[in-house]
């Protein structure tokens, strides 16, 4: 909550903290701060409760190949679909990938993974697929298993796209 511009400046320097938009949801943007704006291993999105006084975290968002920020659970960008299971203990329900909303875990089947409410802090994982993985992952609006038979690479094809952290 007392997360703001000022201290994220004070922690990361004024010259890795840019004000300006940050990615929403279905093309839309909105007022925030991208940390080290200039280097994809290490730049992330922050968002703002008060977006006018770029105060009061709302989450931390983190999109790049390559990049080196990781979940406290170890989950990174391009983290295998094969590797997500076995660190869950347990397959993973997701919706299908090339639309708006694909690759959203929906269920982690009560795996290690699965959020607690006692946290006081949410990870959100989404799911992408590889460029080269065309037709070998599920496509549109529907929710997939990870232990689908009907796409036997998918553990290899399927990665770790975007990590995020809030309150």
């Amino acid at each position: 909550a007392g997360t703001s511009r000022s201290w994220l400046e004070q922690r990361f320097g004024t010259a890795n903290v840019r004000v300006g938009d940050v990615p929403g949801a279905e093309g839309e943007t909105s007022r925030g701060v991208v940390l080290f704006p200039d280097d994809p291993k290490r730049r992330a999105y922050v968002y703002f409760t008060d977006d006018e006084h770029l105060r009061g975290l709302a989450m931390l968002r983190v999109l790049d190949a390559g990049s080196q920020w990781q979940l406290d659970n170890g989950v990174g960008i391009g983290t295998s679909l094969s590797t997500l299971v076995a660190l869950n203990g347990n397959a993973i329900a997701f919706t299908g990938f090339d639309w708006d909303y694909g690759g959203v875990i929906s269920d982690w089947r009560g795996g290690r993974l699965q959020p607690s409410a006692t946290e006081g802090f949410r990870r959100d994982i989404r799911l992408d697929h590889r460029d080269a993985a065309s037709g070998r992952y599920p496509v549109g609006d529907n929710t997939f298993a990870s232990d689908d038979r009907c796409y036997p690479h998918m553990g290899d094809d399927v990665i770790v796209g975007e990590i995020s952290i809030s309150p």
